[in-house]
C-alpha cells in the first residue's frame, strides 16, 4: 500500500511539475520584458487614487492619481528591488536626454517601501528633483488597484486615465517609445 501511495505521489508530482514548467516563461523570470495580458489591465480605466507626493516641488500634497487629461508613464519601484536599483539609473538618462519627454509626465510609484528609502534610491539613481514620485506605502494602488505582486512595472496611461500598455520586469528603451507612442499619439 506504501508504494502505491508513494507512486501516486510521484505521479502527480511528476504532472504539477510539467504544468508550472508550460505555464512558465523560460529564462530568468525576473529580468522579463514580458507584456501582461490585455485582459488584465489594458484597455481598463484606472480609479483616480489619493496618494502622497514624496518628491517634486509639490512634496507632501495628496493628489488623486493618475491625474484625469495627463497622460502618464507609471514607473513602480521599491528600493529593496535589485531589478530596481539596475534599472532607475536607465531611466534617469532616459528622461535627462528627453528620450522619455516630460508630456508623457513620468510618475514614480515608491510602492509597499519605506519613503525616505525610495527617494534615496532615485537621488543615488540621478532621477530628476522635479520628477512625480509618490508614496503607496500600503500598496493600495500597486496591490490593489493594479494587483502587481512585485516590482518593477511599467504602465502607460493616456490622458483619459486608460491603461494602454504594461510591462513587467525591467524596460526596454524599445518598450518605452512604443508605450509613449500609445498615450500621447
Amino acid at each position: 500500500m506504501m508504494f502505491v501511495s508513494l507512486g501516486m505521489g510521484v505521479v502527480i508530482a511528476t504532472v504539477m511539475i510539467t504544468i508550472v514548467s508550460v505555464l512558465t516563461p523560460s529564462g530568468k523570470t525576473t529580468t522579463t520584458t514580458s507584456t501582461v495580458p490585455p485582459s488584465s489591465l489594458v484597455g481598463r480605466v484606472v480609479a483616480q487614487t489619493p496618494l502622497t507626493l514624496i518628491g517634486g516641488p509639490r512634496a507632501h500634497h495628496v493628489v488623486s492619481f493618475p491625474e484625469r487629461g495627463q497622460a502618464s508613464v507609471l514607473f513602480f519601484f521599491s528600493s529593496t528591488c535589485t531589478e530596481c536599483q539596475v534599472e532607475l539609473p536607465r531611466l534617469a538618462k532616459w528622461i535627462q536626454s528627453g528620450t522619455i519627454p516630460d508630456t508623457a509626465h513620468p510618475t514614480f510609484v515608491d510602492a509597499v517601501d519605506v519613503t525616505t528609502d525610495g527617494l534615496a534610491l532615485l537621488s543615488s539613481s540621478n532621477i530628476p528633483s522635479t520628477a512625480t514620485v509618490v508614496a503607496d506605502p500600503a500598496g493600495d494602488m500597486t496591490t490593489g488597484k493594479f494587483g502587481f505582486m512585485g516590482v518593477p512595472y511599467t504602465v502607460f496611461v493616456n490622458r483619459h486615465g486608460v491603461v494602454t500598455s504594461v510591462v513587467a520586469g525591467a524596460v526596454s528603451l524599445a518598450k518605452i517609445q512604443a508605450g509613449i507612442r500609445t498615450i500621447l499619439g
